[in-house]
């Protein structure tokens, strides 16, 4: 089925592993194939059990990452991210694994989610299991709203920060047809500094593209196989808010994720179940 947004571990060193230990884009992968394996049961009672035993620690560690508490606002979510002076000199690795914790849960939350289908054609209990995942549509609404807000209010930023709104040279390495960068290394943070700083910045946008790109493809899947919102019209509501506050001041680019990641297949997804009308 693909990985969720490139994996953390790519370019970077941020999710690689060794022999003994599985990188999360790997454990993504396990998971997901657990879950399928689950599917070829018939079993609602293993599919169930299975699912919430993969979903327990990423339940936990979402509580001890205090998510609630990084992404109450776009200033939130930046100090959340160690903006400014945990991103760079000996915090930095700290700021690290912070960040990795949350988008490693995204990534692994929305490959357990991808591999379940519902048993014998009978979509209820599958429905059943979306529980934990709407439990967090509220949290996930406003960190994807918080991440809009960085790019719609430049003031947002701190001096010497602004570079994360621009796109980083990773994404126009592409555009230019030149080879794809990997990221500074994380020794260059450590030091402090200008450079320090100039590196962070695109260690900042990374992250920060990441977890927008996993946030779309994890709402719209809440949304499309498992009505998430239906019958929330509280949720429905926060859902079209989170949209139409961000689209005038979007990027292009962003846009452009916005309408391949979420809008094109929530339409497609909901007219194919016959939820257009009921949502």
């Amino acid at each position: 089925n693909g990985g969720g947004g490139g994996g953390s571990g790519v370019g970077s060193g941020d999710g690689g592993g060794s022999a003994a230990t599985l990188s999360s884009e790997e454990r993504s992968y396990v998971c997901e194939a657990l879950v399928v394996l689950s599917n070829a049961s018939g079993s609602h009672e293993m599919q169930s059990a299975l699912m919430f035993d993969l979903l327990a620690p990423l339940v936990r560690e979402w509580e001890m990452c205090r998510l609630a508490e990084a992404c109450g606002s776009p200033q939130a979510l930046l100090s959340f991210a160690g903006v400014p002076s945990g991103a760079v000199g000996p915090q930095a690795l700290a700021t690290r694994r912070r960040r990795l914790t949350l988008t490693q849960n995204l990534e692994q939350l929305l490959a357990i989610y991808r591999g379940a289908e519902p048993l014998s054609g009978d979509p209820a209990p599958l429905a059943a299991l979306a529980e934990p995942l709407r439990q967090r549509m509220p949290l996930l609404l406003q960190l994807t709203a918080s991440i809009h807000g960085v790019w719609g209010n430049a003031n947002v930023l701190p001096p010497g920060w602004d570079l994360v709104l621009q796109p980083s040279p990773a994404q126009r390495a592409p555009l230019l047809g030149a080879p794809v960068p990997t990221l500074p290394a994380m020794t260059l943070l450590l030091q402090g500094g200008a450079e320090a700083v100039a590196a962070a910045t695109e260690h900042l946008a990374h992250w920060l593209e990441q977890t927008r790109e996993e946030c779309y493809k994890l709402i719209c899947m809440a949304c499309v196989r498992y009505g998430a919102i239906e019958g929330s019209p509280n949720l429905l509501g926060q859902l079209g808010s989170v949209v139409a506050a961000a689209v005038g001041g979007m990027q292009t680019r962003h846009l452009a994720l916005l309408a391949r990641l979420f809008v094109q297949p929530l339409l497609v997804g909901w007219r194919a179940e016959g939820r257009g009308e009921s949502a």
